[in-house]
């Protein structure tokens, strides 16, 4: 049940994706509340062909407030000020270890509620919740009280600022994301994410020894990225992973200070391994933490790498 008492409000405005040239006020390098957007429609631009992914760039949202969305192919743009967000939390100055409640309103141009979603990857909606240091990821699914709201619980371990990422996608609409900040009181890491001296050398996760290969580093490029699994214990090759949201699985890129977000998909499902594929461009030069989730033996499992675009 969507709780009533809410303390914090953010509202968000998102644009859509044909509406990025405009922009969401006066474009890039403006005051607060305008914002420099990157948008793509799948099909279009090469990097997201038949994995329904969903790309942002630069959001400057430090105020709490975010512009970023993804035309699918098959679905047209929206008008830019169709959809707006309300983020509430409770309590409204959480602590490291407490459960932080979040509810989220959607509203349409006129300030309607939004009340029919479509399901996309077997969910309404998809939260990611990062710490703006990197080293905490959390991917979860909200509920839907069935009017215009979503509310999900979340434990946020450490202090520090943590941007929230809502992929959503009203019904006959492009999808969106939608973009929050909230900052937990607490111990703040000392030491920043550095990136991994060898992407190849394997990872062990549920496991499984897990390595990843990246076709390039060069940001605005098209890249790949390739994960293969092994038996941790005979270095056998693994096929018998399960489907995870309706594919192989599904990876997250998100970019130093946590701006940069891409929410990417396996391309054609992927079978059951031993690799799973994506394809995706880091959108500038840069540091990224790369991670992928997966599910074996009724078990979702996620394993990071962290990279440095050129």
């Amino acid at each position: 049940m969507i709780k009533n008492n809410r303390s914090m409000v953010a509202a968000i405005t998102l644009c859509a994706a044909l509406a990025v040239t405009a922009g969401c006020g006066s474009g890039a390098g403006a005051s607060h509340g305008n914002h420099a957007v990157q948008s793509s429609a799948s099909g279009t631009n090469g990097s997201h062909d038949n994995h329904d992914g969903h790309e942002a760039g630069e959001l400057n949202n430090d105020g709490g407030e975010a512009v970023s969305e993804t035309a699918h192919e098959g679905h047209g743009a929206a008008d830019p000020s169709a959809s707006t967000v309300e983020w509430f939390f409770e309590p409204e100055h959480p602590k490291a270890g407490e459960t932080l409640a979040i509810t989220m309103n959607m509203k349409d141009g006129e300030g309607k509620p939004i009340e029919k979603f479509d399901i996309s990857h077997e969910k309404l909606m998809h939260l990611i919740v990062v710490s703006e240091d990197l080293s905490e990821f959390q991917h979860l699914h909200p509920e839907y009280d069935g009017e215009s709201g979503f509310f999900q619980e979340a434990e946020l371990s450490k202090g520090g600022t943590y941007r929230l990422f809502a992929d959503y996608k009203p019904a006959g609409e492009a999808a969106l994301t939608a973009t929050g900040n909230v900052h937990v009181a607490g111990m703040e890491s000392e030491t920043p994410i550095a990136p991994d001296t060898d992407i190849t050398k394997p990872k062990t996760v549920n496991g499984l020894n897990v390595s990843l290969a990246i076709s390039t580093l060069k940001a605005g490029q098209e890249t790949e990225l390739t994960f293969r699994f092994e038996n941790a214990a005979n270095g056998k090759a693994v096929s018998d992973l399960e489907p995870y949201l309706g594919a192989i699985g599904h990876v997250v890129v998100i970019g130093e200070g946590a701006k940069s977000y891409l929410h990417v998909h396996a391309e054609n499902g992927n079978g059951a391994g031993p690799e799973a594929e994506f394809s995706t461009k880091f959108p500038k030069p840069g540091l990224y933490r790369i991670w992928g989730q997966f599910q074996r033996d009724g078990k979702v499992f996620t394993v990071p790498f962290t990279v440095r675009a050129e």
